[in-house]
């Protein structure tokens, strides 16, 4: 079986938290509030990215009560994201990334620790493995 590595740069539910946090850096130091923009920009609601983000969430928030039930739930996501458009999403996140890399220092924004972070890097391993 092929193993898939894990791309914190390309995992959409990480780089919106980080870009949460930013926002929330940029707020309480009264600074311009680039990062609103970047989420405006890339997470609206006609966005590939923001349908995936939308599934990342699903995830990451349903409690189910039995493994019969969680079972269904991450069958019925995965299926869902089958129906998103990847072609556009990568060209989406591609432009998110480049946007990011020229706003702000990549090395700096992506060292924050994130506390789900295994979480969101399985959840991305689990995406990449049904594309």
């Amino acid at each position: 079986m092929k193993r898939i590595k894990h791309s914190k740069i390309k995992n959409t539910g990480l780089l919106f938290e980080l870009l949460t946090r930013q926002i929330t850096y940029e707020i309480l130091d009264g600074r311009e509030e680039k990062s609103k923009e970047i989420v405006k920009e890339f997470f609206s609601s006609k966005t590939e990215l923001s349908k995936e983000l939308r599934l990342f969430n699903l995830l990451l928030n349903e409690k189910q009560s039995n493994a019969t039930k969680s079972e269904k739930f991450l069958n019925v996501v995965l299926e869902a994201h089958t129906k998103i458009n990847y072609e556009k999403l990568e060209k989406e996140k591609f432009n998110l990334i480049k946007t990011i890399k020229e706003t702000f220092n990549l090395e700096n924004f992506l060292s924050s620790p994130i506390n789900n972070y295994k979480i969101l890097a399985s959840i991305h391993k689990l995406f990449k493995g049904k594309t």
